[in-house]
């Protein structure tokens, strides 16, 4: 086999490794919100789309209790650190804060 085929096929394999362990990482954050979206407070796929951003439940609570309904919001939008945007929709933003404060009582 040459060299180049080799090395060709490697990249492949090794990107292949990255985007599985991505999304095994992603899955396993995702299950974190399992409370929040039985309690209403977040949708599945939101929850899905806060976890592939590199987001765990315990992320967003502890920017709850740091800034509370801001502190939410800030972390939602924040694209810093590779991630993405989760959402900006007010209405969300208010269900996370609320579920936060319902549980932290």
């Amino acid at each position: 086999m040459s060299n180049g085929l080799l090395c060709k096929h490697t990249a492949c394999l090794e990107s292949y490794r990255d985007v599985q362990q991505h999304h095994a990482q992603s899955k396993h954050r995702a299950a974190t919100y399992d409370a929040m979206v039985k309690s209403k407070a977040f949708s599945k796929g939101m929850a899905q789309k806060a976890a592939d951003s590199g987001l765990a439940y315990n992320h967003v609570r502890l920017s709850c209790e740091r800034g509370g309904r801001n502190g939410v919001a800030s972390r939602f939008n924040d694209k810093s650190s590779g991630g993405f945007r989760v959402t900006k929709a007010t209405h969300i933003i208010d269900s996370v804060s609320a579920h936060f404060e319902a549980v932290g009582k």
